[in-house]
């Protein structure tokens, strides 16, 4: 008999994590009430932070922890996604917003078959780019909108393109 804990997985860049991601971690945890949820982070650092990607996943994944602290929060190198999960888990579901659906449809299709794609509609109509444009153009009315409650945008743009030591 297999003792792994089933897992639930949302996986990207999330540059930055969002109120959309947020709720839609929150929608997958209710989906899949016994699953564990795990936030698997796209590693970004100093060789490739960019204007697209310009938080560290190590910053991220601190912030991440703080946003959804029921989650286990990873850091991986690519989104292929039967390789992220650490020991004791097997996969389960894959949640993803309409914007990635797609994507893991003809991954998990080729690779497991058996996995279910909890596409979850889109919510808030946010879109990193939104946000990291609302930071840069320092909108903090646009920013609180995106972000979840009692972020500072301040703090945000401090971070942007730093690289953190393990």
């Amino acid at each position: 008999m297999d003792n792994k804990l089933k897992a639930t997985v949302m996986i990207g860049r999330f540059q930055p994590f969002h109120r959309g991601h947020k709720e839609i971690a929150r929608i997958a945890m209710t989906l899949k009430p016994t699953n564990q949820l795990v936030i698997a982070i796209i590693k970004r650092d100093g060789k490739n932070i960019s204007n697209t990607s310009p938080w560290s996943s190590k910053w991220m994944k601190q912030m991440i922890k703080r946003m959804v602290p029921e989650a286990i929060v990873i850091e991986v190198e690519n989104a292929f996604i039967m390789n992220v999960l650490p020991d004791g888990l097997e996969l389960d579901a894959i949640v993803c917003g309409p914007d990635r659906k797609s994507s893991y449809e003809r991954m998990i299709g080729k690779s497991a078959p058996e996995v279910a794609l909890l596409n979850i509609p889109e919510i808030y109509k946010i879109r990193g780019t939104l946000v990291r444009q609302a930071i840069d153009e320092g909108d903090v009315k646009e920013f609180q909108r995106m972000m979840p409650l009692n972020a500072d945008l301040r703090m945000w743009k401090s971070m942007q393109y730093e690289d953190l030591e393990d």
